[in-house]
């Protein structure tokens, strides 16, 4: 499953930070992929910001 955008794009957050190199410059910000997991069995659903480190 993938949890999605009206417009077909995944959710993301966007952290107080700046971009690295010239678009953080320009005002732009990080951002952190959205991953959700639900159980089959009851449905939950949780959210966890993935970070590429």
């Amino acid at each position: 499953m993938r949890v999605q955008t009206g417009d077909g794009f995944g959710l993301h957050l966007v952290t107080d930070e700046p971009k690295k190199g010239l678009l953080g410059g320009l005002g732009m910000r990080e951002t952190l992929r959205l991953r959700a997991f639900v159980c089959p069995e009851c449905g939950l659903v949780r959210s966890y910001a993935a970070r590429d480190e």
